[in-house]
């Protein structure tokens, strides 16, 4: 009887255990850190993204008008 007590708490411990291994959880939420830029990196990085949104902006605006 003892064992059949021991077998039913160790095996739903075991699945529990295995399925909820920092292993397989790892890959799927964490990310790889990404380098710090300091402080002129970061302005010139603010820089070429503002520069890529007006650009865009403006080959949008291009685009709308030859299609009307």
């Amino acid at each position: 009887m003892r064992s059949r007590w021991i077998f039913a708490c160790v095996l739903p411990g075991g699945l529990l255990v295995g399925g909820c291994s920092p292993s397989s959880i790892l890959p799927d939420t964490a990310k790889v850190p990404q380098p710090v830029l300091n402080r002129p990196d970061q302005l010139d990085t603010i820089k070429s993204m503002r520069d890529t949104a007006q650009t865009h902006g403006a080959d949008a605006a291009k685009k709308i008008e030859t299609t009307h």
